[in-house]
């Protein structure tokens, strides 16, 4: 169903759909810290569990600085698709794949912002709350 390829609950699931951005973290009060600062996103499970957190490359924008749910990063490398651009950027979560109408220059500097309406925790790395 479109539930599915949305948000996948497995890794394997999630890679073989087309999910290509990954990021490791910890469940806080009001979201999960990354290596990169913390993500508001509702993920449940309890304060402090290890989670991966996953997106599509079609949710992911460029932006500036300051819009909520943002990593900064450089440009590693843009792949033009046809109707669209894969714009890799490498960030201190690690590398960011963004679906974008243009690309910027190798390089450059960006702010890569993380939608939380479209971020998901796969299951099989979330431990799920009694009740």
């Amino acid at each position: 169903s479109a539930d599915i390829f949305r948000r996948p609950g497995t890794r394997p699931a999630a890679e073989l759909l087309g999910v290509t951005t990954f990021l490791s973290g910890l469940v806080a009060a009001d979201g999960v810290d990354t290596q990169a600062g913390r993500l508001a996103v509702d993920v449940h499970a309890p304060i402090g569990v290890p989670v991966t957190l996953a997106i599509r490359p079609e949710h992911l924008r460029l932006a500036d600085a300051g819009t909520p749910n943002t990593i900064a990063g450089v440009v590693v490398r843009s792949v033009f698709r046809g109707e669209f651009w894969d714009v890799a950027v490498e960030s201190a979560a690690g590398t960011l794949t963004a679906r974008v109408d243009s690309a910027p220059a190798a390089g450059s500097r960006c702010h890569v912002v993380l939608p939380a309406a479209h971020l998901f925790a796969l299951t099989e790395d979330t431990p799920q709350r009694d009740g």
